[in-house]
């Protein structure tokens, strides 16, 4: 039996390209990205927290979200072209789950 791999020409990959495409992808990607903290009040409940992140993170444009009841904040990683746009629907989606709880921009 032989190999059969060593018939079939096997295609010539440079490592070195794909590298180099991969880190400008990542570099484009990392660029239109922003990243913000926000201080929240009157936050009441780390349940209610857990379900303000559920909702923020389905919003479209939002890459990762946290709430934290502890340390009443809140970090959004969105697109930046959109991050106006995306913290509107923020804040309509923490007034659905807490509604006394308001975002500090």
């Amino acid at each position: 039996r032989t190999n059969r791999f060593e018939d079939a020409e096997r295609p010539q990959i440079d490592l070195r390209q794909v590298s180099c495409k991969i880190s400008a992808e990542l570099k484009i990607r990392k660029d239109n990205v922003m990243k913000k903290k926000f201080k929240l009040e009157d936050l009441d409940c780390a349940n209610c927290a857990a379900k303000m992140e559920d909702a923020i993170k389905k919003i479209e444009g939002v890459n990762d979200a946290s709430v934290s009841f502890l340390a009443q904040k809140m970090t959004i990683d969105a697109v930046d072209e959109q991050f106006d746009e995306i913290m509107k629907k923020v804040v309509k989606a923490c007034e659905k789950v807490e509604p006394d709880c308001k975002i500090l921009m």
